[in-house]
């Protein structure tokens, strides 16, 4: 693909563009995750570490779904799960945000305050914390020829049986997603907070801070742990049919009351007018 760049949030509404295709046209953006999308990721996720991961102690209790569909209970090692799940059931055409998307709806203030976001990991050595998954993944990426800092987005891993603290590993599956050595050094220094050793989760967090020194609590999870956004590549008709959808839902209310005035005010013109015609009779 060759992208045009951009990185604009579409005004009066909670859409964000990233990039365009010059040769299809099809456009990358974001936009909230609706409700049926997360009942549909939490329920596979949820059969997946009942059947398959019966026995990882990091994915805990599973997902739960918000009214408003955000998915709840989210954690590093859960979002790599549900961002395969996501991918699956939508045929690559949503994924959770990147943890360069994230970083652009971060400080296109689209993700909500007093929430934390999880986006990835980051791999800074093969040390503590997490000195076990730290290692398992700077062999990977010796393998590829990826220089460190690594960070992989969820869509750039996998996530497999074993491991003595979390009973899974994460695993690097794709580039897709992936920033490595200078380019993972140059967006780190957009975040408040970096690591210098081992594995670490990355996310925004509840307080509004980027983080990549969330050391050893790659299973962390809870009712403030949210993941409420998508990515997604669709045509620029979808995109701007999501725009006027928002716009009228906006708008219904104002609608309404105009419309209801101006009903008012045309009853008082023709009651006028018919006040006129007695005059003369």
């Amino acid at each position: 693909m060759q992208n045009k760049a951009i990185n604009q949030r579409i005004e009066g509404t909670n859409l964000y563009v990233f990039s365009q295709d010059k040769k299809t046209g099809l456009v990358t953006y974001s936009r909230p995750l609706l409700v049926d999308e997360a009942q549909a990721v939490a329920t596979a996720v949820n059969q997946r570490i009942k059947t398959e991961y019966e026995n990882a102690r990091g994915l805990g209790n599973g997902l739960q779904v918000t009214e408003n569909g955000s998915l709840y209970n989210m954690s590093t090692l859960k979002g790599i799960l549900a961002n395969q799940e996501l991918m699956q059931q939508s045929k690559n055409a949503l994924w959770f945000p990147t943890i360069q998307e994230g970083r652009l709806l971060h400080n296109a203030k689209l993700l909500p305050s007093g929430e934390l976001m999880d986006f990835g990991l980051a791999l800074y050595s093969d040390a503590s914390p997490d000195a076990e998954i730290a290692t398992f993944l700077s062999a990977t990426a010796r393998k590829g020829n990826y220089t460190l800092p690594l960070l992989a987005s969820f869509k750039a891993l996998g996530l497999k049986l074993g491991g003595e603290r979390y009973g899974v590993t994460p695993t690097l599956t794709s580039q897709d997603g992936l920033l490595t050595g200078a380019d993972a050094q140059k967006m780190l220094e957009g975040f408040d907070y970096t690591a210098k050793t081992g594995v670490h989760g990355v996310d925004r967090s509840g307080g509004g801070c980027l983080v990549a020194d969330w050391g050893g609590i790659l299973d962390s999870s809870g009712g403030g742990c949210r993941v409420g956004r998508v990515a997604a590549e669709g045509s620029e008709r979808d995109v701007k049919a999501l725009v006027q959808a928002q716009i009228k839902a906006q708008f219904t209310q104002q609608r309404t009351d105009l419309e209801a005035k101006l009903a008012e005010l045309k009853a008082g013109e023709q009651a006028t007018i018919a006040s006129a015609e007695t005059v003369f009779k």
